[in-house]
């Protein structure tokens, strides 16, 4: 479980055989190459063609069909594609001539249906017709030039005048006749919804495209990969030049490779500067944590720590804690063991997700057990077997398990954050600004029973504990003497660094009480879920006799699948706070990392 080495690799190719070299890097899939950018006709041309099938891929309904195309490359996919493009344009011309229609329907319906042609006839045959639309504020205008009152609706009213204009009106702008007549224009509209409906229903069919443009846009991708490559590189005269990162175990490959294709290779530590690749090797058990990182979008950085495991271990922890429910967790087990069956029957393997969900619904099953809580009903707790689990810990009065749950709480925090400085100190060692850790894990103990003084207010800490107070002020002044020193400067001027922040390290040093204090929220989410679901019980029960019950089991069903949903939302706000926050802060990670991916054939990677 770390983060696997890597090494900066320098490239130096023949450039006439630079297709051919490239090729043959891809097939090893070792190196991960600095950012390049892509520049000439060809690349633009690949880059259009995946833009266009990723477009076409966004009209083509995500739908499951048993129907499909056979796939027989990317120039027939593009037919398909055009195809797609074709009836989407159509639909849109379609929606948007419906939408015009629907203005002009409504423009004219006052005045009912009739011939537009009417109008040009009569003023050809040497009789002017006259139309307007008015506001109503203005209908005194025309009615006293004689105007003949056509319609008239809650805010409009229309006149016409035939022959010569009076002067009063002749600043109103006229009513624009419309191409036809009010029948034609619904009668058009009726066509273009039933012309909309068989597009639309065109569109549907062509979901039977859809594994066929994914697989073409994935062999799209894959030549445009290459031709960023291929494109990007560096020239100069008969030569080309690459340069990547290479993990350490797989180092070997590249180089008898090179040694066999004649390229030029320099194998280099990565400077500061650089911008390295994270690739983790985890354990069986720690990779159970990836489908969170990788739902979060989070990754260590190359030279931070690896914190899977202890982050794994307290997250499932956490979670049973703010689930707090042994019921709840059952639940959890059963829909992940279906899960588990379902998806190994249909892809013949079990995404990692359901082995994740598997630790953490029976760590809250045990939590659960041991603190009493079925459901949060009184009624299972009162069957010997259910009772016999509960430890004796949570058999007191409510304030006291109150004071056992938070003190847990607590518990695990300063665990969590000592573990926290002693890998921060492991990964500084034998730096002397790593000793400053020392310091921390003395202010973290004693600020630690501070807060037990203060608010879990535990028997025999009635008082601060004097050791204490030595203990912090001991862990601030080794902070103070080693926390700002740097590798080759004189001591003493390390000494003034600290010096010079002391400001800042007084903020941090209260900052710990926060840090510890943060782990509150297990104890008040985990009572919150509690006196909802006992809330909904309780509701439940009142509605037990009579036909009334079945409104009773709908309300405590409808209770407990809000408190579940409230507490999956917990998981992520909480859990995984006070493991990125928190904890990752006392170990100095920033989750600033961003995969390796080599340059590689294999397209999976």
């Amino acid at each position: 479980m770390a983060i696997v080495k890597m090494k900066k690799v320098s490239l130096v190719l023949f450039d006439k055989y630079r297709e051919e070299s490239l090729k043959q890097l891809r097939d090893i899939g070792v190196l991960h190459l600095e950012q390049l950018e892509g520049r000439g006709e060809e690349y633009e041309k690949l880059s259009a063609r995946s833009e266009i099938l990723k477009s076409a891929l966004l009209i083509v309904p995500a739908e499951k069909t048993e129907e499909s195309i056979e796939y027989m490359g990317i120039e027939d996919a593009m037919v398909k594609a055009d195809e797609v493009f074709a009836e989407s344009e159509k639909l849109k011309a379609v929606l948007d001539r419906i939408n015009a229609l629907a203005k002009e329907i409504e423009r004219i319906e006052p005045l009912g249906d009739f011939e537009p042609h009417l109008a040009e006839k009569l003023s050809e045959s040497g009789v002017e017709v006259s139309v307007y639309e008015i506001n109503k504020s203005e209908s005194s205008i025309f009615a006293a030039n004689n105007a003949f009152r056509l319609a008239e609706t809650k805010s409009k009213m229309y006149f016409a005048f035939v022959g010569a204009l009076p002067e009063a009106v002749e600043n109103f702008d006229g009513f624009k006749m419309p191409a036809e007549g009010l029948n034609n224009l619904k009668a058009e509209q009726l066509r273009l919804r039933e012309e909309y409906a068989e597009t639309g229903k065109k569109i549907s069919e062509m979901v039977k495209y859809r594994e066929l443009l994914l697989k073409a846009l994935d062999d799209s991708d894959f030549d445009l990969d290459f031709e960023l490559v291929r494109s990007g590189i560096n020239t100069e005269e008969k030569l080309s030049f690459l340069t990547g990162f290479c993990p350490v175990p797989v180092l070997e490959q590249l180089q008898k490779e090179a040694s066999k294709n004649g390229w030029g290779l320099l194998v280099d530590e990565p400077a500061e500067e650089d911008e390295v690749p994270t690739q983790l090797k985890l354990g069986k058990f720690a990779s159970l944590l990836t489908p969170v990182t990788d739902f979060l979008g989070i990754l260590p950085g190359y030279r931070e720590h690896d914190i899977s495991f202890f982050f794994l271990c307290f997250f499932s922890v956490f979670t049973a804690m703010l689930i707090g429910d042994a019921g709840y967790g059952a639940l959890f087990l059963a829909v992940t063991i279906v899960g588990m069956i379902v998806s190994g029957i249909r892809t013949k393997r079990v995404p990692k997700a359901f082995f994740l969900l598997l630790l953490l619904s029976v760590s809250t099953i045990i939590y659960g057990a041991v603190s009493g809580t079925w459901f949060a009903s009184k009624s299972i707790m009162e069957i010997s077997f259910f009772q016999n689990l509960k430890l004796d810990a949570f058999k007191g009065t409510d304030t006291e398990q109150i004071a056992v749950v938070m003190g847990i709480s607590f518990f695990l925090g300063i665990v969590q954050l000592l573990i926290g400085v002693v890998q921060n100190f492991r990964k500084n060692f034998p730096k002397l600004s790593s000793f400053a850790q020392i310091g921390w894990f003395a202010v973290l103990v004693a600020i630690y029973y501070l807060v037990l003084t203060l608010v879990v207010k535990r028997a025999g800490l009635e008082t601060y504990p004097q050791e204490m107070l030595y203990v912090l002020l001991g862990g601030v002044a080794v902070i103070f003497v080693f926390g700002g020193q740097e590798p080759g400067k004189n001591f003493f001027k390390g000494i003034l660094n600290s010096l010079a922040n002391f400001l800042q390290l007084f903020l941090d040093v209260v900052g710990t009480f926060s840090d510890i204090m943060s782990y509150v929220r297990l104890f008040a989410v985990g009572l919150a879920s509690v006196k909802i679901a006992e809330t909904f019980n309780g509701l439940g029960a009142q509605m037990s006799d009579g036909p009334i019950i079945i409104f009773g089991i709908i309300i405590v069903i409808l209770g407990h699948s809000i408190n579940i949903v409230l507490g999956l939302m917990a998981i992520l706000v909480h859990a995984v706070r006070l493991n990125i926050l928190e904890y990752s802060g006392k170990v100095g990670v920033e989750w600033s990392g961003f995969k390796y991916e080599p340059f590689t054939i294999n397209k999976e990677n």
